[in-house]
């Protein structure tokens, strides 16, 4: 019996201990909507600067940058959780498509392209971290004028 008792306390450690774990990884990087327009611009410029620049308006550069930003304001949605409040609305105007509806049809073809196609992945991936690094500077400076 005190066999099951110390493994019952080891589960609920464990169990306590993955739960703050997930609350660290589903707490969003980026609260702040306005810096939307901002990372986009900065996610545009870095594609443009590859030796064969995408197009910025194609659907695959859209895709990527609604990743990237699901991944910053909302990383749970990516396995499942619902967006953010309020967050549908914002992608749409930032990727200028016509319904908020079709943001919430994208999240699921996102992640399944992420897990599935290298390409998409590097390149993310890739962005992701440029644009971490450029939010970083961008705080830095912002900082500093106060």
């Amino acid at each position: 019996m005190l066999k099951k008792i110390t493994e019952l306390e080891t589960i609920r450690q464990e169990q306590a201990r993955l739960a703050a774990r997930e609350t660290e990884l589903v707490t969003p990087e980026l609260t702040d909507t306005n810096l939307l327009p901002l990372l986009y611009l900065w996610f545009k410029e870095y594609g443009r600067r590859r030796n064969c620049p995408p197009r910025d308006d194609s659907v695959m550069q859209r895709r990527k940058f609604l990743l990237i930003a699901i991944a910053l304001y909302s990383p749970g949605t990516l396995i499942g959780d619902k967006l953010r409040y309020g967050m549908r609305e914002k992608f749409r105007e930032v990727l200028n498509l016509k319904s908020p509806t079709l943001v919430s049809n994208l999240v699921g073809e996102v992640v399944f392209y992420y897990q599935q196609y290298t390409t998409f992945r590097r390149d993310v991936t890739n962005v992701y971290y440029h644009l971490l690094q450029r939010l970083e500077w961008y705080r830095n400076q912002t900082a500093s004028r106060f």
